[in-house]
């Protein structure tokens, strides 16, 4: 994981995450997991997370460490394990997504966005 200067830097200042990546649902993150990596610790992080309002990557990164650590039930495990993850998707973005898939994921989420405005959707 990488050294954090500020924990009150947006997690996008250390994690500099392809701009199609950060559109895709958290869930997509499960496909940066390791053997090495608890995958109940990811289960617990991405319902902490989406309890809290954060539904995609670019949620996440636009946050703080201060801000994640401070949620209720992310714990330090957590927070490495997103670390780590995010380390991994910024060194290799292909882990995710190829850009064909990306391109279909960031159309679909602008008509989730219009349909949610338009309060079809929540």
């Amino acid at each position: 994981m990488r050294i954090h200067v500020k924990s009150s830097w947006p997690l996008i200042m250390t994690y500099p995450v392809k701009e199609t990546c950060q559109q895709l649902d958290l869930t997509y993150l499960h496909a940066a997991l390791r053997e090495e990596d608890n995958e109940q610790t990811l289960r617990r992080m991405l319902t902490v997370l989406r309890a809290n309002q954060y539904m995609t990557i670019r949620d996440v990164l636009q946050s703080s460490w201060q801000e994640l650590s401070a949620l209720r039930q992310m714990g330090v495990a957590s927070c490495q394990l997103l670390g780590s993850l995010l380390e991994r998707i910024t060194v290799q973005p292909d882990l995710l997504v190829d850009e064909a898939v990306a391109q279909r994921e960031q159309k679909l989420h602008s008509i989730k966005e219009r349909l949610r405005e338009m309060g079809l959707v929540k």
